[in-house]
Order: C-alpha cells, then structure tokens, then sequence
C-alpha cells in the first residue's frame, strides 16, 4: 500500500482510520503507548473512527479496540489515517510513515518466527521430532533473522535522532543485545530529547555504572 505523506502545521491534529468487520457503535480507544493510559474514545460507524484533539508536543499513542491496535505517533498540525486491519498508515507524515516502515519489517519478522514455529511444532505433533530435538533446530533456523529489522532500526536511527520515534526505537535496538560499542556510538549522535527522556536516561545511567565497575576500569572512590 503506498503511504500519501502529509506535512503538518498549527497543534491540533487527526487521526482517522478504517476497519472492517467491527459492528456499529464499538468503542475503540487511543492510549498511551508504554502505558495504556487513556487519551481519547470514540465510535466505530460504518467501518470508519477518527480522533481529534490538540496536541503541545509529539508522543507515541495506540489505536486499539478488542479485535487489533496499532502505534500512531500524534504530532501537532498532523492529520494522518490508518488501516486497522492491515496495521498501515494510508495518509501520514514523515514520523509516522517511517514508524509504519519499522513495524511492517517487525511485523515480517514475527511471521517468519512463527512460521519457523509451527512447521517444528508440527513434527513434533506427527511424532517426527522431540521437542528436545527441535529446539537446536529452530535456533539455528533463528540465527541471524533479526538482522533486517535491526538494520531497519540502524537507518531509521540515523535520522530520528531527537523525536520520540527516536526514543521508542533506540529502546528497542538495546533490548535486542545490540554491540556496546553500536550502542554508544548511536548515543553519540542523539539529541537533548532522545537523552534526556526517562527511559533512556535510566538505560544511559545504568550503562555508565556498568562501565564503570567493569574489571579493568578505574577505581572511584566515593567515601568522604
């Protein structure tokens, strides 16, 4: 599905979207993304919804009813729509429409583990395999799968540096045990809001007291 990209303005913003097969009058909900804390509830009518509000900065949100979500970041000035069933941004800005790459690349790879899953389950089921004699299979099937979306998140990094896409995806790129030396080199180039939000000080903080208790670094003696 190609994506219209939109620019945006003033600080109000949009958010509509389409999904199928969801009776009339369902309530479907935009939360917070790390936290699920409402923001905002409406009705689905005819397949179709839309939020609109105001907004003094970007942050990452959720779409989502009881049968699908989707991420969303809502911008001021932006008017963006998306497909639910399909989780894709059909009109969005340049925030959005890269955070619609790199979930459609995360969405790829859970496909493919799953795939990788139930063919192995399967045998097992047939009584070809023991699970104990799939498991070193499906690590190798594994090995090294993740490494397009790794690189997905290596570019898309490359240019968040200071936005809240930034911040969402530079967690994610930490959780996957990425290189230290990867990681501090990507810090380098972030900016004042990447930095200094929450989750990602805490991460920084932490890796700079590792780094220091290391074997090898130098002592710091901190009685008085």
């Amino acid at each position: 599905m190609s994506i219209v990209l939109v620019a945006c303005n003033n600080n109000s913003y949009k958010i509509s979207g389409t999904i199928e097969g969801a009776p009339d009058s369902t309530e479907i909900y935009l939360m917070s993304y790390y936290d699920s804390t409402p923001i905002d509830t409406t009705l689905i009518l005819n397949g179709e919804f839309s939020f609109a509000g105001t907004a003094d900065s970007s942050y990452m949100a959720m779409v989502a009813n009881m049968e699908a979500n989707m991420p969303v970041i809502v911008e001021p000035g932006c008017d963006v729509a998306i497909d639910l069933n399909t989780q894709e941004f059909v009109k969005a800005n340049k925030m959005n429409s890269d955070l619609g790459l790199f979930f459609a690349s995360y969405n790829q790879l859970n496909a493919r583990y799953m795939a990788i899953s139930d063919s192995l389950m399967a045998l097992i089921q047939g009584g070809a395999l023991t699970m104990e004699e799939a498991q070193p299979i499906f690590m190798e099937k594994i090995e090294g799968i993740d490494q397009p979306v790794i690189e997905v998140m290596e570019n898309l990094l490359s240019i968040h540096t200071n936005d809240v896409l930034g911040i969402m995806l530079l967690e994610t790129y930490i959780s996957t045990g990425a290189e230290d030396e990867k990681i501090d080199a990507i810090l380098e180039n972030m900016g004042e809001v990447v930095l200094t939000s929450p989750n990602i000080a805490a991460i920084v903080e932490s890796r700079n007291m590792l780094k220091n208790t290391a074997v090898g670094a130098q002592f710091v003696d901190f009685t008085i």
